[in-house]
């Protein structure tokens, strides 16, 4: 409900937009199936790094329609990463990580759960490498990786909103849509992409706005090459007739 008044405020506006947004959200059959409990009791915070991308919370998500999905969150910025895999192991766990730092870069710390793949000595092999502090969470304690555990929660909810049958394209749906959009928590309600990127991300409702000042850069660079032409032509005549 947040998410979509606050995309919807960067572009549109009319008369009680807020009122029949969240009345559109609450009649919407999908949305109420997927809703979440109540939070049974208050959660302490994890302390927000001053950079961005310097401490990473990890999860599994899934099974969802015979695919696992890798969670990365950074805890600074907001953004996630998803990998849909296979399977679990600890080694697609390394080659998708890998992946996503190749992107990146390393971070300082990574927070997971006591999971198997997060627990073995291939995982243990591959921070020490990096450099990687890796933080586990106390047994029985899932909580304490909340960062990671509500955008589980989260991801399961909006594919199942979504309710498309091709999972790897609800996914990259969900995933625009969420480092796209404003985000409450983060300061001057930036955007995930914003706080990791340092720029807004041009997406399909920027085509509501004024076009982008690609083509007149192109014409002064085409018009630049032309002057420039003209005048070695010039040029070569001069020399010619001394």
């Amino acid at each position: 409900m947040q998410r979509m008044k606050s995309i919807a405020r960067s572009y549109v506006y009319w008369p009680n937009n807020d009122a029949e947004i969240e009345d559109f959200v609450r009649k919407c059959s999908r949305c109420a199936a997927a809703a979440k409990a109540p939070v049974k009791t208050t959660l302490s915070s994890w302390p927000i790094p001053v950079e961005p991308w310097t401490r990473l919370h990890l999860d599994y998500a899934g099974p969802i329609q015979e695919k696992f999905f890798l969670v990365i969150v950074d805890a600074h910025s907001k953004w996630p990463e998803i990998f849909a895999v296979n399977n679990s192991t600890a080694s697609t766990t390394v080659s998708k990580l890998r992946e996503c730092f190749a992107r990146f870069g390393c971070p300082v710390s990574v927070v997971t759960d006591n999971g198997t793949q997060f627990d073995s000595e291939l995982f243990a092999k591959f921070c020490r490498e990096l450099g990687i502090e890796h933080i586990k969470t106390p047994p029985f304690h899932p909580q304490s990786n909340g960062q990671a555990e509500r955008f589980v929660d989260t991801l399961k909810r909006a594919l199942l909103k979504i309710g498309s049958e091709d999972i790897d394209a609800a996914l990259q749906t969900f995933l625009q849509a969420y480092r796209y959009t404003p985000n409450a928590v983060l300061p001057d309600n930036k955007s995930p992409a914003e706080a990791l990127l340092g720029r807004k991300v041009r997406i399909v409702f920027d085509l509501m706005t004024k076009s982008t000042p690609e083509t007149p850069l192109i014409n002064q660079r085409q018009n630049e090459q032309q002057t420039w032409s003209q005048e070695t032509h010039v040029c070569g005549r001069r020399g010619s007739l001394r």
